[in-house]
């Protein structure tokens, strides 16, 4: 009956770490409208950048993904961009 318990019990540890791991919690960054994508254990991020600099005029925007620490893809770019 114990290794019966210690198993349901591992399945269940095994769930939840499992859903801690790949479940993303938003997060909105406070340059314009990025947002930043990241589990509570986090093994990757996603960042989608959308945002502007001091003055207005320098405009970044992009994708970027890291898993485990090391940048995968980097679609990141910035812009100037003209007042009126």
């Amino acid at each position: 009956m114990k290794k019966k318990k210690l198993k349901i019990l591992a399945v269940i540890a095994t769930v939840v770490i499992g859903i801690l791991a790949l479940i993303p919690i938003p997060q909105t960054l406070k340059d314009g409208g990025s947002l930043h994508l990241r589990p509570v254990i986090p093994l990757y991020t996603v960042t989608r950048w959308n945002g502007y600099g001091h003055d207005e005029t320098l405009r970044t925007a992009g994708v970027t993904v890291t898993l485990l620490g090391m940048e995968v893809y980097s679609n990141f770019h910035e812009e100037l961009r003209d007042l009126p």
